[in-house]
């Protein structure tokens, strides 16, 4: 799509020019070089980092008849416990090797330090 756009605004820009279409292509060509290819590195870096970031962990509980108890996500320090109706039932905060867990209210209900 960036490309796209970019692309777009290059040929407009170029066909507003008075340049002879030789010295437009030179114009294009180093805008590509010095501004265009490094935003876009730029561009597809940032997404990549938060595409990683966003991407949250589920495990679903089941009973020993196959059905669903309840469910945990993972996403960054967070793990958010629902049950079947998608209820929240609490959830848990890691940070610097203590791991905080609250109940659905938010009231704190316990801790847990790593011997790390």
């Amino acid at each position: 799509m960036l490309w796209s756009l970019l692309a777009g605004i290059v040929m407009v820009e170029g066909s507003r020019s008075k340049l002879p279409p030789d010295k437009q292509k030179k114009v294009n060509r180093h805008f590509w070089k010095v501004i265009g290819v490094p935003a876009l590195i730029m561009l597809m870096m940032a997404s990549c980092s938060t595409m990683k970031s966003s991407k949250a962990e589920t495990r679903t509980f089941r009973n020993s008849m196959g059905q669903e108890t309840g469910r945990a996500v993972t996403n960054g320090n967070t793990t958010t416990f629902t049950n079947p109706l998608g209820q929240q039932t609490g959830r848990a905060v890691t940070t610097g090797g203590t791991t905080t867990i609250y109940n659905p209210l938010g009231q704190t209900t316990g801790t847990i330090r790593s011997n790390r």
